[in-house]
């Protein structure tokens, strides 16, 4: 077999003293879609897609250590969209949607890990559906000057972080992210200055995760994404 058990030393996750090996990870894509813009004022692109892994890459537990494996065959479909609404040169609306629906083919059997993935199984960073809607609107209180507040507002649905799709470091809910800015600018001058909220309703949220619960020592971790702050931004153009 590719893997031989009897050879590991499940401390470290080496076999006869060298690192388990894994082949290369393969991805055929097929991609179709538009580009489309009505009459300078509304734009719209959209695409669908497919991609094929073989081979798959994922971690997966060999006793207490994460280790790369090929996991089998799995599919990606879905599609994403975009648009721009300028009626204006002050006024700007923007947004998009994406959809993924991922399945796995086919498993490749590695003796003595845990983690690993079932027929059932999504990939991990794989929300079912994601977007974001913004709107920014210039003003110029004086010549020269433009004033520009924006907010932005980002949905991404449940997911995993792990490819054995552990509850514990999910992200189990909908997750809903506020963003503001406000640019204070002088195109003529080059210059600008951003002030900036992120996560502004304070959200707490994973971005990341990994267990292992089936060892004596077994563990489950949460990286969370940054709390509410600000941001100071100052460019120059020249």
């Amino acid at each position: 077999e590719r893997y031989n058990a009897a050879t590991v030393d499940l401390s470290t996750g080496i076999v006869n003293n060298q690192p388990i090996s894994f082949d290369e990870e393969t991805a055929n894509t097929y991609e179709i879609g538009f580009k489309s813009d009505f009459g300078g004022v509304f734009r719209l692109n959209a695409s669908g897609f497919r991609t094929k892994y073989d081979d798959i890459q994922l971690i997966y537990r060999l006793g207490i250590v994460p280790l790369l494996f090929n996991a089998g065959t799995a599919t990606i479909s879905g599609f994403e969209a975009e648009f721009t609404y300028a009626p204006n040169r002050d006024f700007i609306v923007d947004g998009s949607v994406g959809h993924l629906r991922d399945e796995f083919k086919d498993f490749i059997a590695v003796p003595l890990t845990t983690a690993t993935v079932g027929p059932d199984n999504s990939l991990p960073f794989t929300p079912s559906w994601s977007g974001h809607i913004g709107a920014a609107y210039t003003l110029r209180p004086m010549d020269g000057i433009e004033l520009t507040p924006r907010v932005n507002l980002a949905i991404t649905t449940s997911q995993f972080f792990d490819a054995a799709n552990t509850v514990e470091v999910a992200q189990n809910d909908t997750v809903t992210v506020l963003n503001t800015s406000v640019k204070l600018a002088a195109p003529e001058q080059g210059w600008a200055l951003t002030v900036g909220l992120q996560n502004a309703t304070d959200e707490l949220y994973p971005v990341a995760g990994n267990a292992s619960l089936s060892t004596s020592t077994g563990y489950a971790e949460n990286i969370y994404a940054r709390p509410r702050n600000w941001f100071v931004e100052l460019s120059y153009d020249f």
